[in-house]
């Protein structure tokens, strides 16, 4: 939410702006929005009001889109209904049912064994590959040594 209750009144996307019944929306453009702390601001085609996501939000986006990169958000298909949690509407996102995205609601499926996995072999290819070189350098230096000194 911004400092000002005009702004979020007359250009924010409020939980009283839906209908009863989920709808059918079309990311036409992210913005940010914030000084310190940026919040992207979902822009849909047809509508004038804006949806600043909160960092769960946020996560839920990636989680549906596959991606957290988001120009890569522009043109995909999601649903927003309105769901009361702790006794306040708030405003939800859920992946449209014929999306090609709606498969990908689990994005990461690698455990963390594999996180590790792929982590250590990364850096052990980098480390063997840095001593490989290294020793390369070492016995070109030597060859040097023993050229200049044998003379």
């Amino acid at each position: 939410m911004s400092l000002s209750e005009i702004v979020d009144a007359e250009y924010r996307l409020q939980p009283a702006d839906l209908p009863v019944r989920p709808s059918r929306v079309v990311i036409a453009n992210v913005t940010y929005q914030g000084v310190e702390q940026l919040a992207p601001v979902l822009h849909f085609e047809g509508m004038t009001k804006r949806l600043v996501l909160s960092p769960d939000l946020v996560q839920r986006v990636v989680n549906l889109t596959g991606t957290p990169i988001f120009s890569r958000w522009i043109g995909i298909t999601l649903i927003l209904e309105v769901s009361r949690i702790d006794g306040a509407h708030m405003i939800n996102i859920v992946a449209a049912e014929n999306s090609p995205y709606a498969a990908n609601a689990v994005v990461d499926d690698m455990d963390d064994a594999g996180h590790w996995r792929t982590a250590l072999v990364t850096v052990g290819t980098i480390a063997i590959l840095g001593l490989m070189f290294a020793l390369y350098r070492l016995s070109y230096l030597e060859g040097i040594l023993a050229r200049l000194f044998s003379n």
